[in-house]
């Protein structure tokens, strides 16, 4: 089984790692110095690195990168080339690497709710909506959080007949109901709720 999935690695371009079956691709824009794995681990490879505008070339050995942990609980990582350094996403870098798509306007899922198991069998492709939803439906986030609450049909037409009026602005609508400004926004614009009005 083993040769098998070492096979089939190989054709598609993938190192394997130990047994383990830990896939690894190159990052877009960063081959030859940079992998990603399936599992969601980062790794930079060995290389030659010029030093200080000189002729000297220093052996850089490659290793584990040990992602930052942001505010919000995903995990990011800082790539460098050319002496420029850029943060990353890790469970972007994992989905671009092993199930890219086209449509920018798709968001991540971590279908487990753990923002730091970015092993591609945790990861999928969602709306904006089915994001939030997903997000809900697995307590991730709750109805009484704040800029977070989900609002009744009757506040949504509310929402509508007011800002209407003129007498509000997206902002004081957001706050009047305790959501985000976005939130009064996509309703204005159809982009949520659109099949009540």
């Amino acid at each position: 089984a083993n040769q098998e999935v070492f096979m089939r690695a190989w054709l598609d371009g993938f190192t394997i790692a130990n047994e383990s079956q830990e896939l690894w691709k190159p990052i877009e824009n960063y081959e030859g110095l940079y992998e990603v794995s399936n599992k969601g681990n980062v790794r930079s490879l060995d290389r030659d690195v010029q030093y200080k505008k000189t002729d000297f070339m220093m052996k850089i050995k490659g290793v584990d990168l040990k992602p930052n942990v942001l505010k919000k609980g995903y995990l990011q990582v800082t790539l460098s080339k050319s002496g420029k350094q850029k943060s990353m996403l890790v469970h972007r870098l994992v989905m671009n690497a092993f199930n890219p798509t086209t449509d920018e306007s798709l968001q991540i899922n971590h279908i487990d709710g753990n923002k730091e198991n970015n092993e591609v069998s945790n990861l999928e492709w969602v709306t904006a909506i089915e994001n939030t939803n997903h997000a809900y439906d697995i307590g991730l986030r709750d109805d009484t959080m704040g800029n977070n609450r989900k609002l009744t049909e009757d506040e949504v037409l509310e929402i509508i007949d007011l800002y209407e009026t003129r007498d509000y602005t997206q902002k004081e609508l957001g706050n009047k109901y305790n959501v985000g400004r976005n939130t009064i926004g996509e309703i204005l614009l159809g982009k949520t709720w659109g099949w009540l009005t």
